[in-house]
């Protein structure tokens, strides 16, 4: 159902917390851990994601071009004591603009991980997208140096020449985005999957949380890929992948 939160129009219920807290904010390249964070900052923190705020498709009326549009959601969506994780797959270029408007507002967790294993998970999850959201290719190498088309053009500001280097560009935004404003932080999946209750720690104490125990989500809260059980990455694959990104 469609609510107006500071006229802005949203279309999922929003949960409220009782007073004032920071918004969590979720970017990451696909297939990175994003709903593993998210599901932790639930699990943790006490916010919500049952649902979700996905900038990235229709849960939010947005113009993502017009930087102070953006500023304007996260501004509403914070007077209204939003308790919902929201998710974005946005280059740092969007948010940039007005990262400083939004301090006292949001916390923006950006999650990284090794491009091997995104690649590989990118290109499985792929496969059984009913529409063009994605470059055509027989195997995970190919994908990996074929430039993104379709769908995935959406959370760019300019067009990469390879589906890796649209991996390799984005946390260098996000690095110069954290390294100048203390509430950027980035994440490490590594990290997050090997330091779960220090990460989480520190993640709760950057969203005013009262601290206490880090439950782990469950894993069967993963975004699932639905074709991915028919499209594994083979051995002779993975070793092509693995060294042309060494090179």
């Amino acid at each position: 159902m469609l609510r107006q939160v500071e006229r802005i129009e949203i279309s999922v219920n929003i949960a409220q917390f009782g007073g004032s807290r920071p918004l969590a904010v979720v970017v990451g390249h696909e297939r990175s851990g994003n709903h593993f964070l998210m599901n932790a900052i639930a699990e943790v923190c006490g916010y919500k994601v049952s649902p979700y705020l996905d900038l990235d498709h229709a849960d939010v009326n947005i113009n993502f071009y017009h930087a102070e549009t953006l500023a304007d959601v996260l501004r509403g969506l914070a007077a209204h004591h939003t308790a919902n994780v929201i998710k974005s797959h946005h280059d740092a270029a969007f948010f940039a603009p007005i990262i400083s408007d939004v301090a006292d507002h949001a916390r923006l967790f950006y999650i990284y991980r090794r491009p091997g294993p995104v690649m590989a998970s990118f290109w499985s999850l792929i496969q059984g997208s009913p529409w063009p959201e994605e470059p055509v290719a027989g195997d995970v190498l190919t994908f990996a140096q074929s430039p993104p088309s379709g769908r995935f053009l959406r959370c760019q500001m300019a067009q990469a020449e390879t589906m890796f280097a649209r991996w390799a560009d984005p946390p260098r935004g996000w690095r110069a985005l954290a390294e100048s404003h203390t509430h950027v932080h980035l994440i490490a999946y590594e990290a997050l999957r090997d330091d779960y209750e220090n990460v989480m720690a520190s993640v709760c104490g950057l969203l005013g949380c009262p601290g206490g125990s880090c439950p782990k989500p469950d894993r069967e809260n993963y975004v699932k890929a639905p074709g991915a059980a028919t499209h594994v990455v083979n051995d002779e694959d993975w070793m092509l992948l693995e060294a042309w990104i060494d090179q």
